[in-house]
């Protein structure tokens, strides 16, 4: 009965199958059982060392191919920085206007991407300075400045310091004997300065303009590229106190732009026609407002008044495209560039006007035209201006529109216009600011005139007016605070009076 009990019961069927079968095969050979069927004999000690030795396999391949995929990923993006993010400027509109030698250049005068002599690990190391700038560094958080309290931007941090090291890389190598070029190394270590300058506390810049001046000794540059470091030694001199010699280098650098050779110590004087190049003119037009500025805010207002003035003479005599409609965007942008300037100039000279005690009026009227020249700026920058009439298109949305897509083909041109359209706006808005604030002392001024021209400074910030007279208060930055404040108190008058 208990055979026939185990005989019904289908795992002891099959554990007296597979015995019977062991026994057939065995009485059959002279081998021993355990070395044919060694998963039934095995010992503890080697079925250990088999499971682990297993498992070390595995997992000995699952990291090599984790390995593999992620050095395949990390040369691609650095393939993809070098290919695409650096690669050479091939549009002729571009290069015309010599947009792709302005502003964020991380390559040398006229090529794309990394130097070949600089090595393996100094390019990667220039393409992970660019990741981090361009892309961040993935983390939330921020650095502290060493000399002040002041919070400064990781990304920016992490960059000069890849940049730092491929700079030491690079002039070890050039001390060794490489053919690194004198271009490339005044690429990296112009762009090094300005990350340095972009951090803003004082050591870091003591460091930039320590880097620019030995470079200026070491790897002297010449033409343009020789005034656009001139102007940034001054502006660097002029942030450490140093005013003489910000002068100095603001006089080079505008002696250098218009095609001279630079001389010492003598006064920055004017130039009254303008240089041939495009970029020459950028350069000299941004000089020129570095130096309204010093005179302005040093309290030398005639000397101020006097650059402003001349300023705008020479940006008057160079000719702008007779329709914009029918100009190619390199041409438009650089035409918007220089009446974007003269809008900042004229705001400097009604403040400086106004310092000299003139009249309201003539204070009012640089501001207009800066305000009108600002927000033509805008406008033709704006998509939303694009689409339909202007003034059916409330002011705040207008803040808010993105670039208009005819500037955004390339990458030399849309950095620079993305700058001009935010810069524009904010300009907009404070000479509307002013003009209100001089409209309330004015004898033919009105609280009604001067909620005005704060209402459309506010629009220009962003803020929609019609939901803030209903008595929703927007959130504004703390520079704009003032702004919105001045417009609650005179609409708030104006209001009463009616």
């Amino acid at each position: 009965m208990f055979t026939s009990t185990l005989r019904r019961c289908p795992r002891w069927d099959a554990r007296l199958l597979r015995y019977t079968r062991i026994r057939k095969l065995s009485a059959g050979s002279s081998q021993d059982p355990v070395k044919v069927f060694p998963q039934y004999h095995s010992n503890p000690v080697s079925f250990a060392t088999g499971y682990f030795g297993r498992a070390f396999k595995y997992s000995l391949v699952g990291v090599l191919t984790l390995g593999v995929t992620l050095g395949t990923a990390f040369e691609a993006v650095h393939l993809y920085v070098e290919n695409v993010a650096l690669a050479t400027e091939t549009d002729p509109d571009v290069r015309k206007w010599e947009w792709d030698l302005q502003g964020d250049r991380w390559s040398p005068r006229g090529s794309g991407g990394t130097d070949s002599m600089l090595g393996f690990r100094c390019r990667h190391a220039v393409r992970s300075a660019w990741m981090a700038q361009n892309w961040g560094t993935g983390s939330s958080g921020s650095l502290m400045g060493a000399s002040n309290p002041n919070v400064v931007d990781s990304a920016t941090q992490s960059a000069q310091e890849f940049l730092k090291i491929a700079i030491s890389m690079a002039m070890t190598d050039r001390a060794n004997g490489s053919n690194i070029s004198e271009d490339t190394l005044r690429t990296l270590i112009t762009r090094h300065a300005i990350l340095l300058e972009f951090l803003g506390y004082k050591d870091s810049l003591l460091e930039a303009r320590s880097e620019l001046e030995q470079m200026w000794k070491t790897f002297p540059p010449s033409g343009v590229e020789a005034s656009q470091i001139a102007q940034r030694l001054g502006d660097l001199n002029k942030q450490l106190g140093e005013f003489d010699d910000a002068v100095v280098w603001w006089t080079r650098a505008v002696q250098l732009a218009g095609g001279r050779d630079p001389t010492t110590r003598i006064p920055l004087t004017v130039p009254t026609s303008a240089p041939s190049s495009p970029l020459a003119q950028r350069s000299l037009i941004s000089t020129l407002l570095s130096v309204s500025a010093f005179y302005a805010t040093t309290g030398q207002l005639k000397k101020a008044r006097e650059v402003e003035t001349l300023s705008l003479d020479l940006i008057r005599s160079i000719k702008p495209p007779e329709s914009f409609s029918s100009s190619s965007p390199g041409e438009v942008l650089h035409a918007l560039y220089l009446l974007h300037r003269s809008a900042i100039l004229s705001i400097h000279l009604a403040e400086v006007q106004h310092g000299l005690r003139s009249s309201l009026e003539t204070s009012i009227q640089w501001l207009t035209n800066a305000a009108e020249s600002s927000e033509r700026v805008a406008f033709t920058l704006s998509e939303a201006a694009q689409r339909g009439s202007r003034r059916a298109i409330p002011l705040s949305s207008m803040a808010r529109s993105p670039l208009v897509a005819s500037f955004s083909g390339s990458a030399s041109i849309q950095r620079p216009a993305s700058s001009l359209l935010r810069d524009s706006r904010r300009s907009a808005a404070e000479a509307w600011h002013l003009i209100g604030l001089l409209t309330e002392g004015s004898k033919t001024g009105s609280p009604t005139k001067a909620a005005e021209c704060y209402r459309r400074a506010l629009g220009w910030v962003g803020v929609d007016t019609e939901r803030l007279d209903e008595g929703v208060v927007p959130q504004v930055d703390e520079e704009w605070s003032t702004l919105l404040k001045n417009y609650t108190r005179v609409n708030t008058v104006s209001s009463d009076s009616k």
